[in-house]
């Protein structure tokens, strides 16, 4: 039993936290509007995307993020990057925009790594070539990933690389686009 434990003791924390997100979203919710809890307001920013174009946090209202914080010159990043791309493919469709905003200097760097052909269209990729965004977050430690609420509130941090594949992974952000679309509805 304790090696069983040992062997799934993250994915059960991801499962566990999956559900307490999804159902946290609306505790706290209610929690808040009673004045008794506040959640921390994601900082608005804009960074380029290749084509010129500028990306606003604020355009993505009403939608779930996933905003991820990577470098070329990082390898923990470039470890988990394409599990974490792999992931956003399978999303494709339903209410979550991932954010992979780059702190390399240059595109042509980052898109050695994240190529934009091999992309999935609910991945925007931005760079942030002075590392201005993370210090807004209070991030200094990479990479680094934050689940943002529709309404611009961040609902979980994860600091250092993630098991993006994993079974629990991606029950949490089902069921996260799950509850989304049930608002909608």
């Amino acid at each position: 039993m304790n090696v069983f434990l040992r062997k799934n003791a993250k994915k059960m924390a991801i499962l566990v936290l999956g559900i307490l997100l999804v159902a946290g979203v609306f505790f706290f919710r209610d929690q808040e509007q009673s004045g008794k809890l506040r959640l921390i307001d994601a900082p608005s920013f804009k960074l380029p995307r290749k084509d010129g174009t500028i990306y606003s946090l604020d355009s993505s209202k009403g939608e779930i993020v996933v905003l991820h914080f990577w470098a070329t010159w990082c390898a923990p990043c470039l470890e988990e990057l394409p599990e974490w791309v792999e992931m956003a493919r399978r999303f494709e469709g339903r209410p979550i925009r991932f954010v992979a905003v780059s702190l390399d200097k240059s595109w042509a760097k980052a898109e050695e790594f994240l190529k934009p052909e091999k992309t999935p269209k609910n991945v925007v990729s931005v760079l942030d070539s002075e590392s201005r965004v993370p210090e807004l977050f209070g991030s200094f430690q990479f990479p680094e990933t934050y689940l943002i609420a529709p309404d611009r509130r961040i609902l979980s941090k994860w600091v250092g690389p993630q098991e993006w594949g994993s079974s629990a992974m991606s029950e949490l952000f089902t069921q996260v686009a799950n509850a989304v679309e049930g608002r909608r509805q």
